[in-house]
């Protein structure tokens, strides 16, 4: 499929049934010319499948969910990352040569009843390179 110039790929991110419907989440790998981005949300840990697929590319931009912040002990859990998982998938993702030169580690998709404010949350993860996104953002790749 090609829309606009982009090509979207999608792979399955972890599945499970829930009441009598099942729901997948999907991960897309989007390229753009010589620019890939890789956007997964509602994924919590990657599925085994999943990471050895992200592992074959090179990512200008990953953009995850950060729903849960910095709360111990939530529900969501299981289905959203919190920071702490996030810094380890940024780490991780950098040291195996997942994301380029440059590249961005994004994360979308805060609930704001579990975050501080955006500057906080902004300085929280400065230290470990990843950008908070917020409404009408743009990224130059």
């Amino acid at each position: 499929m090609q829309y606009c110039g982009l090509h979207p790929n999608t792979h399955p991110g972890k599945s499970f049934v829930s009441g009598p419907t099942g729901e997948t989440t999907i991960n897309y790998i989007i390229k753009y010319g010589d620019k890939v981005v890789l956007y997964a949300c509602d994924t919590a840990w990657f599925i085994c499948e999943s990471w050895h697929e992200i592992r074959r590319h090179k990512f200008d931009a990953v953009i995850l969910d950060c729903t849960v912040g910095d709360v111990e002990g939530d529900y969501r859990i299981f289905e959203h990352n919190n920071i702490g998982m996030v810094e380890i998938m940024a780490q991780t993702m950098r040291k195996c040569g997942v994301i380029n030169a440059g590249g961005r580690i994004i994360v979308s998709h805060m609930a704001r009843t579990l975050h501080t404010s955006h500057a906080e949350l902004r300085l929280r993860l400065e230290t470990s390179d990843i950008l908070p996104a917020y409404d009408g953002m743009t990224v130059c790749l």
